[in-house]
């Protein structure tokens, strides 16, 4: 355990180093090091959390796009916010909310069991308080059923899509328990930032989303972009309630309008992070 500490404190300094002025291949090539040797313990000590994983491809790029790109970056005037995190996978942006708000409330919620399984033991391993786990899949159906559910021996990527197309991974069909977006919505009075990462599912959400925006302040989620139509549908209704941004860097957040979507392509990821328009809550993504 304090071999991990070690190499994991070694990896922290040079992600501080690498994300100021001080950014150079040299620091790039020790942390590839770092990251190699790691990736072989399964666990990762990074801005005081110790994570354990099991695919160390996937959590790479988890990792580089939440702590170092800082997509999921938000700032509330609340010490206490309220985040619902749908996908939460193993826990690594829960954790990142929590280093963020170590007061807040989280309800955590993921369907893949060795996914769930993680995200408990890290809460666990960090003693995280606040946090509230639930292995349950999210859909937009209106009631709570047994759906099937595609999920990978490879990786923790998975999803509801039947016909989600993922190359790298080959994936299998097992019955998990569900519940109803719109029912977790009602459930709470006031949501101070939503986010949501469910490989493709996310689009059944919008609606309810937009009719409830008057409690729901902000939000980000990861679009998956296979058909541009549909994307352009959503983001337009969300538009009536949001401004929004599409974001790849926290440096790099840039307004989304009707116009600008036609920079969008096909066949990628969009992050977009949303803010009421009549929000009077002293909140922002920047």
């Amino acid at each position: 355990m304090l071999q991990i500490r070690f190499i994991g404190r070694l990896y922290s300094v040079l992600l501080i180093l690498k994300d100021s002025s001080v950014t150079g291949r040299v620091v790039d090539y020790f942390l590839f090091l770092a990251n190699s040797y790691n990736y072989n313990l399964g666990y990762w000590y990074i801005y005081h959390k110790l994570i354990k994983f099991t695919d160390g491809k996937h959590f790479r790029y988890v990792i580089q796009e939440v702590f170092l790109n800082k997509v999921y970056s938000f700032f509330s005037e609340k010490n206490k916010p309220v985040i619902i995190d749908i996908g939460a996978n193993i826990g690594v942006t829960s954790l990142y909310f929590k280093d963020l708000f170590p007061k807040s409330k989280i309800f955590a919620f993921e369907p893949n069991p060795i996914a769930y399984t993680l995200l408990v033991r890290n809460k666990e391993i960090n003693k995280v308080s606040g946090l509230y786990t639930f292995n349950i899949a999210v859909t937009s159906q209106e009631k709570s059923a047994t759906i099937d559910f595609y999920i990978s021996n490879e990786s923790v990527v998975s999803t509801a899509i039947k016909d989600y197309r993922d190359e790298r991974f080959l994936f299998k069909k097992i019955k998990v328990k569900s519940i109803s977006f719109k029912k977790i919505i009602a459930s709470f009075k006031f949501i101070d930032l939503l986010k949501v990462d469910v490989e493709g599912s996310e689009y059944g959400y919008i609606n309810t989303l937009v009719q409830n925006a008057d409690k729901i302040d902000a939000f980000i989620i990861e679009f998956h972009v296979k058909d541009l139509n549909q994307f352009k549908k959503n983001i337009k209704k969300l538009l009536k309630k949001y401004l929004l941004w599409n974001t790849l860097y926290v440096e790099d957040r840039t307004e989304i309008t009707e116009e600008s979507l036609n920079s969008i392509v096909k066949d990628r990821n969009v992050t977009v992070c949303g803010k009421l328009r009549t929000s009077t809550i002293n909140s922002s993504f920047f």
